[in-house]
């Protein structure tokens, strides 16, 4: 045997002959070798009948719908009461490829910068969408306080630009500047 595990299978019930296969082969089919016929599968599962699989098969499909319907989608269907709704006028909508919603709802987010998980409220998207008009495929993608050290960092930049600009010319550089 080999060290093998070996599993014994009734192969026919008419010759009451044994067959013996390693247990690796568990889930192959197995053939009786008299009339060439496919027999059922080898496995350690306990056998179900029809009613029984028909039932497990039923509760897995009504647990996918309710999953799949416990996720609101903000393209269909009615309004949540605590949904805040869409203004399409005030929208400023590019993309032929993207729907505009019928309502707003919080959003994860992971910051680009620092990696940290954030939520974009319904709030601050409508504020973004229809008041500063921001484009209907954008999102957010840096957390507050990564925002507001990059604004920080461009202020810094934009002071330094200013003072360069207002910085008196070196004595020789209109020489530089001619040659």
């Amino acid at each position: 045997m080999n060290g093998r595990q070996w599993v014994t299978l009734l192969n026919s019930p008419l010759n009451k002959s044994m067959v013996h296969r390693p247990a690796s082969w568990a889930g192959q089919p197995t053939r009786c070798f008299g009339c060439r016929t496919l027999r059922r599968y080898v496995s350690k599962l306990p056998m179900k009948s029809g009613k029984q699989r028909k039932a497990e098969i039923k509760k897995s499909r009504l647990e996918r719908i309710a999953k799949r319907d416990s996720k609101v989608n903000p393209f269909k269907g009615p309004i949540p009461e605590w949904a805040i709704p869409v203004n399409p006028a005030e929208v400023v909508h590019h993309s032929m490829f993207l729907d505009i919603p019928l309502f707003y709802i919080d959003k994860e987010f992971e910051c680009k910068d620092c990696g940290t998980t954030e939520v974009w409220t319904a709030r601050q998207q409508k504020w973004w969408y229809e008041i500063a008009k921001g484009y209907f495929e954008t999102t957010a993608v840096r957390c507050r306080s990564c925002r507001d050290q990059r604004k920080n960092e461009k202020e810094a930049q934009r002071k330094h630009m200013e003072e360069m600009a207002n910085k008196k010319p070196y004595p020789n550089e209109a020489f530089f500047k001619n040659t």
